[in-house]
């Protein structure tokens, strides 16, 4: 049976001091009780915090997004068992909530 599932998760970080991104990492495989043996797909991720959305950077600018940090942006990186992303923003000693959202397809 195929099927689709919309996911949004909110994370609360209470910072301490300067910080100016966060990740997290989604697992594509299925648990062994699951009946199932292929990975998920996993798509259409959107990133927010209190006051915006962010901007999914193109393949060209992921490059040297760890390096430059471009503020109110994030990337994907997809992999056969999981999907990395991560985004980038300025917090200094605050309490700070992001939203992730994705579509999981089967």
């Amino acid at each position: 049976m195929k099927g689709e599932m919309e996911v949004e998760e909110s994370r609360a970080y209470n910072f301490s001091g300067d910080y100016t991104f966060a990740y997290q990492t989604i697992g594509k495989n299925p648990g062994k009780d699951s009946g199932r043996s292929e990975p998920y797909r996993l798509s259409d991720y959107k990133l927010c915090d209190e006051n915006q959305c962010y901007r999914q950077l193109g393949p060209t600018e992921v490059f040297n997004a760890d390096t430059i940090k471009p503020e109110n942006t994030f990337y994907v990186r997809q992999a056969a068992s999981e999907d990395y992303i991560k985004w980038f923003y300025r917090s200094s000693s605050e309490i700070k909530t992001f939203k992730l959202s994705y579509r999981v397809d089967s």
